[in-house]
């Protein structure tokens, strides 16, 4: 579910996040850039509820956020599945967002492949 009640004035930048030492540094990356307005987005297995390759539960992430600034606007977990293309089921949450507010950018902070990142970019140009 995407909640991004804070970012109903136009679009956000989507940050796909693990809390990982990259992540943080993207998002502080973000904000000196002027950004006002970011969902995280975090992918977690769907069977475990754990975040792909951590320990962490992804409920973890919604908990932190309301303490991590108020330019966090929400969280998006995308839950994993077998079966499905890592792109195909992130781009479905993406797909959440586009409908209801829009998206300005995507930003990396996990150790997404450039592959990943340039199917994905492609998704974002084509926005369907």
């Amino acid at each position: 579910r995407a909640d991004v009640a804070g970012a109903n004035a136009g679009s956000v930048d989507v940050l796909f996040w693990d809390g990982d030492a990259p992540s943080r540094w993207a998002l502080e990356n973000l904000r000196r850039d002027g950004s006002t307005a970011v969902v995280l987005l975090t992918t977690f297995d769907a069977k475990t509820r754990l975040l792909s390759g951590k320990d962490d539960e992804v409920a973890t992430i919604a908990e932190r956020a309301p303490s991590m600034g108020g330019d966090i606007v929400g969280v998006l977990g995308v839950p994993l599945q077998a079966g499905r293309s890592y792109e195909e089921q992130v781009q479905q949450g993406l797909r959440l967002i586009l409908k209801g507010i829009g998206v300005r950018q995507l930003c990396f902070g996990e150790a997404q492949s450039e592959q990943v990142r340039l199917r994905l970019m492609e998704f974002m140009k084509v926005g369907s």
